[in-house]
């Protein structure tokens, strides 16, 4: 996508977007890393399922 055809972020018509196709498609996993209070470390592992033919 170029800037002056960018989607707002939040759009679901990013969805149809080919590299978020693929990334939903994947089976890797995706990471969310934050730093607790106490200053140890946090890895939350997400994954995502997309329905055949629809979004979910």
């Amino acid at each position: 996508m170029t800037e002056s055809t960018a989607l707002p972020q939040g759009a679901v018509r990013l969805l149809d977007h080919p590299v978020a196709r693929r990334l939903l498609a994947s089976t890797e996993l995706a990471r969310v890393a934050s730093v607790a209070p106490d200053g140890t470390p946090r890895v939350l592992p997400m994954l995502f399922h997309v329905a055949a033919g629809g979004r979910s």
